[in-house]
C-alpha cells in the first residue's frame, strides 16, 4: 500500500498556464494571490509545475501553496507569480500600438517610435 501524508495547514491551488509563460517559471518563485472573497493579497509559493501538456487546453499546470489561514479549500482565486523585471519599460494599451509603432511626445513634438 502507498500513502499520502499531507499537512492540513496548507493549500495547493492549482492554476493553468500557457507554455510559453511556464518556461519562465520555476520551483520556490513567490506568487500572489487574490480573489473576490477577501481584500489585499495572499502570499504562496510554486510547489509543483506539471511538465505534461493539457492536450484539450494546450497549458501546463503550475501548483501554488500556501499556509495562510485566510483561504479556504474549494475557493475561486486568481494570482500572479512576477518572473524578473526590465527597466526602462512602459505599459501601455494594446490598442495604442499600431503597426509596431506608438506615438510619444518628445521635446513637446509629437514622434512615431518602434
Amino acid at each position: 500500500m502507498i500513502g499520502k501524508l499531507h499537512d492540513p495547514n496548507v493549500l495547493e491551488f492549482e492554476s493553468n498556464t500557457s507554455i510559453k509563460n511556464t518556461l519562465f517559471l520555476e520551483k520556490g518563485m513567490t506568487a500572489s494571490i487574490k480573489s473576490d472573497e477577501f481584500i489585499g493579497k495572499r502570499i504562496g509559493k510554486v510547489s509543483r509545475i506539471n511538465k505534461i501538456l493539457n492536450p484539450t487546453s494546450q497549458n501546463m499546470s503550475v501548483f501554488i501553496e500556501t499556509s495562510d489561514q485566510g483561504l479556504y479549500d474549494g475557493m475561486y482565486v486568481f494570482g500572479e507569480i512576477i518572473v524578473g523585471e526590465i527597466d526602462n519599460t512602459f505599459l501601455i494599451k494594446r490598442n495604442l500600438i499600431e503597426d509596431n509603432n506608438v506615438f510619444v511626445i518628445i521635446n513637446n513634438k509629437l514622434m512615431s517610435k518602434n
